[in-house]
């Protein structure tokens, strides 16, 4: 797994044993977390969110410090999207029916760091393969319904209604950095950008196949 910082400047690569935080131009490790997760996402201040094997939530600082996140309420998180204003975030979570998306704020005081008025995401769309947060603090959801090829979903607001993105083919997982368009992969592992409103293949994966 990777993850790179909004302003671009640090990468967060895991081995699946250690997560490791580096800066990119000097290629020097800045921190590292000696412990597995299961995904990351970096906020505006470059710490860096964790979902932990348990399902808590852990942020590595900036500065070095390890901080374990509150007001989950028992939920078991699987997927972390930080939205680039720092504030609000987006919270695959593990049910009894399966992944389900909750949206929440970020409060921090002090040195704790807390998610409060978690919110599900009421209108159904099916399985979530994966999401990101695009422009104008768009949180873009790639899902499937039942048989169905997966469908790229953008929820603008607080409205929880989401309009759909057309595409050509089927894909897999979706990937949006600050001021680029939205990347995609499909399930040959070429990758597609979504550029005034059409989806392009691009030469970047040609005879590579990109797995996480």
């Amino acid at each position: 797994k990777f993850s790179i910082s909004p302003d671009g400047f640090e990468i967060a690569i895991s081995d699946g044993k250690t997560t490791t935080i580096e800066n990119v131009s000097a290629n020097g490790v800045l921190r590292q977390v000696r412990t597995a997760v299961r995904s990351f996402s970096f906020d505006s201040a470059n710490n860096l969110w964790m979902t932990m094997p348990d399902g808590s939530l852990q942020v590595s600082m900036a500065n070095g410090d390890l901080v374990q996140v509150s007001g989950l309420d028992g939920l078991r998180v699987e997927k972390i999207a930080i939205n680039p204003d720092g504030v609000q975030v987006a919270l695959l979570v593990s049910t009894s029916n399966g992944p389900q998306l909750r949206m929440g704020y970020i409060y921090r005081n002090g040195s704790a760091i807390t998610i409060q008025n978690i919110k599900r995401v009421e209108r159904l769309l099916g399985d979530i393969l994966d999401l990101d947060w695009g422009l104008y603090s768009q949180l873009l959801i790639l899902a499937r319904s039942q048989n169905t090829e997966p469908l790229l979903y953008q929820l603008s607001g607080a409205a929880f209604e989401p309009s759909v993105i057309t595409s050509p083919i089927s894909f897999t997982r979706i990937s949006v950095a600050p001021g680029q368009p939205i990347l995609a992969e499909d399930e040959n592992g070429g990758i597609w950008a979504y550029q005034a409103g059409q989806w392009r293949f691009t030469e970047l994966a040609t005879g590579a196949r990109f797995i996480d």
